[in-house]
């Protein structure tokens, strides 16, 4: 009796580990609605090494749809203590998905702090608009 509650233990702490992992290696932050009744979605993520941002519209190419994302990536030298912004804007018209990344400059001695994404979308004459944020916890 007492060894199978060991070996449920033990297998439990294995699936909790098989699922937590991952988790606290990339996190991910989404934001979705719709325009003009078409699907939209907006996510930011962010992990040890840079972030990245995308936005999307589930319509045919050059479907008259404009997709744009601006990532604001923050992260902390650690020698200092002082917070760097980097900002990158991808998308144009005619887009149906725009997607904009960036990476800390030295893994030495920066650490990912915060990403933040802004996103827009415009079809058939309605726009859609969302922000997306998330703070890296190492």
């Amino acid at each position: 009796m007492r060894k199978n509650i060991q070996k449920t233990i033990f297998l439990l702490l294995v699936a909790f580990m098989v699922i937590a992992v991952p988790l606290s290696v990339l996190a991910e932050s989404v934001q979705t609605g719709t325009v003009a009744g078409k699907s939209v979605r907006g996510t930011v993520s962010i992990n040890g090494s840079g972030a990245s941002a995308t936005t999307s519209i589930s319509v045919a190419p050059n479907s008259g749809s404009s997709a744009t994302v601006s990532l604001s990536y923050s992260y902390i030298d650690t020698r200092t203590n002082a917070n760097q912004v980097t900002t990158v804007t991808a998308g144009a018209n005619g887009n149906i998905a725009a997607s904009a990344s960036r990476t800390k400059p030295n893994k030495k001695y920066y650490r990912s702090w915060r990403a933040k994404g802004t996103h827009k979308v415009t079809y058939s004459g309605q726009t859609w608009n969302a922000n997306t944020e998330l703070f890296y916890n190492n």
